[in-house]
């Protein structure tokens, strides 16, 4: 079994954080880099550098199975940004030979959100983040004021793996 294990908030605004056994190694926002149109979407350069780096981690890596977004809330083309992102990150631990695990956000987030109050999923991950990993920042950048969701998402997703795996256990996926 790895030491390592690797939490992806997939898409532009997501993150990537590596945990050796229970403690905070890195995280990484997202690479991403501008279309000619302007968005952010994935730079493959860098993930690939990531991908291999975690290969040779031997890591297990989990990823957010991102769920479509109702159209009121981003339409089509969100939807497609979405998906494209969960298929290039999937393909990557099949072409790395990356042992990993897509899973359901109602799943990580049923174990790691327990008994934090609120409605707000991305609130509530702030606050679980915190009180288990009070020492790692959220901040995505130096220059950042606020915690970043995808960041506190990416760490309890690394956390839910790192528990999923050692104790041979978990939900339907």
């Amino acid at each position: 079994m790895s030491d390592y294990f690797v939490g992806i908030d997939p898409g532009a605004s997501g993150a990537v954080v590596i945990m050796r056994d229970t403690e905070h190694n890195s995280t990484v926002p997202m690479p991403t880099m501008l279309n000619g149109q302007g968005r952010h979407i994935l730079d493959l350069i860098e993930i690939d550098k990531l991908f291999h780096w975690f290969r040779t981690l031997g890591a297990f890596v989990a990823i957010e199975r991102l769920q479509p977004m109702p159209m009121d809330k981003g339409g089509t083309l969100a939807n497609y940004a979405r998906g494209r992102s969960l298929g290039v990150l999937e393909a990557y631990c099949v072409a790395y030979q990356i042992r990993y695990q897509l899973v359901r956000p109602q799943v990580w987030q049923k174990e790691m959100l327990s008994g934090v109050e609120g409605q707000d999923s991305k609130a509530r991950s702030i606050i679980a983040a915190r009180r288990l990993f009070p020492t790692v920042s959220l901040l995505r950048t130096k220059r950042s004021k606020k915690p970043d969701d995808g960041i506190a998402d990416a760490l309890l997703i690394a956390e839910w793996s790192r528990r999923y795996l050692t104790l041979q256990r978990g939900p339907k996926l």
